[in-house]
């Protein structure tokens, strides 16, 4: 420390559940440390019992004179530290530090006491990882003040048996006017949770179906003028306990909103859409409607397929593993992409121009164009 001088820095201390030994030198550490807590800039910490009450007591010591961190992450190491002491941190926050970006990972214990104490309408960003045992439109309607909010549920046992908690809120739209990116895990039930919200300036939405209402999404919207960025992830619900994933009634419902055409960059996926699709344009009559569409690959770490298959517009999207387009009736696939990552058919059609996309697998030759068969195509 007297080497770096004043040098502003940003901590970040670990404790471990399962070593003691560690556990008492992030004590120490963080003791230490705290006597230059004015050159903090930002705090990460992940916390069990002994570093909670350390965290505390110095958050009570500089109450009124807060040090000058922006960003704080918080995660927990075990789950046995007492909800009044989690409570407690989380409500001095404001009074002890700068903060404006919370990052809090908490799954333990009484995550609805907890909840109760976090300043959400203080903070300008949010990204929370929790139990979803508490009323999420109560967390979500306190975020007036914030641009950018995450939040990830985990389900209970509870919410495993029945697949879901409800959501219970009868009142108006919240008009939450200055959130401009918004991600909801599927345990919020983000579908059914945004039909309670306005967010005039809402630019970037992320969302993971749990229960689908395509009627109250197209209305949500329309009151979204200036939505520019919107994903809508159907993975998770190919899960051996999950309803089904979309029917090809569905696919279609989704690419025919009016105001979801009109959105600059969208992407859809599901499992096996880069095969669902093509089978859907070459059997299904109602498929002719579909707008012009790209497929491509994308690797995300937040998805149950992590390699998965994305369907949609938008430049930006797929920088690389394009898989193919579709436009006025005819699918193109990229050169160099071979059949063995695809579960293709490998039959012949009754009409004998027109092959499924028909490659033997292990043959490493192009794709090509190949028109669609049907009265139905453009």
């Amino acid at each position: 420390m007297k080497v770096s001088q004043d040098q502003p820095f940003h901590l970040l201390i670990k404790s471990h559940h399962k070593l003691t030994q560690a556990t008492r030198h992030a004590c120490e550490l963080f003791r230490l440390l705290s006597t230059v807590s004015h050159r903090w800039r930002s705090l990460s910490i992940r916390l069990d019992a002994q570093l909670a009450e350390e965290l505390l007591n110095f958050l009570q010591a500089n109450t009124g004179n807060p040090i000058p961190i922006k960003d704080v992450h918080i995660s927990l190491a075990r789950s046995d530290i007492p909800e009044t002491t989690m409570g407690d941190i989380l409500s001095l926050l404001p009074s002890s530090t700068s903060m404006e970006r919370l990052y809090l990972n908490w799954g333990g214990g009484d995550s609805i006491s907890v909840a109760s104490r976090v300043p959400w309408k203080l903070l300008k960003t949010i990204i929370v990882k929790t139990r979803a045992t508490q009323d999420v439109v109560d967390i979500l309607s306190q975020c007036t003040s914030a641009s950018v909010v995450k939040i990830f549920m985990y389900p209970t046992l509870t919410d495993l048996v029945y697949h879901q908690t409800s959501i219970l809120y009868h009142g108006p739209p919240v008009l939450l006017p200055l959130l401009t990116s918004l991600t909801l895990s599927r345990w919020t039930d983000p579908m059914i949770l945004i039909q309670y919200f306005t967010f005039p300036s809402l630019h970037n939405l992320w969302i993971e179906v749990a229960h689908r209402d395509l009627f109250a999404f197209g209305n949500f919207l329309k009151r979204t003028p200036l939505l520019e960025k919107l994903v809508i992830d159907e993975s998770g619900k190919d899960e051996e306990d999950s309803p089904e994933g979309p029917s090809e009634q569905d696919i279609i419902d989704y690419l025919v909103i009016p105001e979801l055409c009109n959105i600059p960059s969208f992407k859809l996926t599901f499992r096996d859409a880069h095969t669902i699709i093509p089978s859907m344009i070459q059997y299904n009559p109602d498929a002719w409607i579909l707008p012009s569409l790209l497929c491509w690959r994308e690797y995300c770490h937040y998805l149950r397929y992590k390699k998965s298959s994305f369907i949609g517009w938008g430049k930006h999207w797929f920088t690389k593993d394009l898989i193919w387009e579709y436009r006025q009736g005819k699918i193109e696939f990229t050169p160099g992409y071979h059949s063995k990552w695809y579960n293709w058919r490998d039959e012949t059609l009754d009409q004998p121009e027109g092959t499924y996309f028909r490659r033997p697998l292990g043959q490493n030759r192009p794709f090509k164009c190949i028109p669609l068969v049907g009265p139905f195509l453009l």
